[in-house]
């Protein structure tokens, strides 16, 4: 149901996507934020946080999705911190991921999307200047994403988007 509800939106012609807004302007396609995490094009157990300032200008400008969830009493294995940044870049175990996050990586491959933005992995939590910056963008980035899933109904990450 919900590929039929963005296919359904990305060619209805007041939608704004992909390429025209109102009344037929050219809009470009959002570019990725600073960091995300590639899901990769194969249903594999591990994904990258990708730092998307590093990728020439025409890789940077694509669809992605954003995960809204709330961190309640647990905290993800997987978090991005100055310890295990350069780690998470070479991979993330799905087995590292909280129930929330799996099923919201789930979603995004089969509804094709590529590129997954996460608060708590795309912000290095015990950076403060990072946090700072990069907390400062979260407007733009949820206004930008091609569909947000939110885990509405859960209260921490252990219960899971469904």
């Amino acid at each position: 149901q919900i590929k039929a509800w963005l296919d359904r939106c990305s060619s209805h012609p007041d939608c704004g996507r992909p390429g025209y807004g109102q009344e037929g302007r050219a809009v470009p396609q959002p570019q990725l934020p600073y960091r995300v995490l590639d899901l990769g094009q194969t249903p594999d157990a591990v994904v990258k946080l990708a730092e998307t300032s590093q990728w020439e200008d025409s890789r940077r400008h694509a669809e992605y999705a954003c995960l809204s969830h709330c961190w309640g009493d647990s905290r993800p294995d997987c978090i991005t911190t100055r310890e295990n940044y350069e780690k998470n870049k070479r991979g993330i175990e799905l087995s590292r991921f909280s129930k929330t996050f799996r099923h919201a990586v789930a979603l995004c491959r089969e509804l094709g999307f590529r590129y997954l933005w996460i608060d708590s992995c795309y912000i290095i939590q015990d950076d403060e200047a990072d946090w700072r910056s990069q907390s400062a963008e979260m407007c733009n980035i949820f206004k930008n994403a091609t569909i947000t899933v939110a885990a509405a109904a859960s209260r921490s990450g252990d219960e899971g988007c469904f």
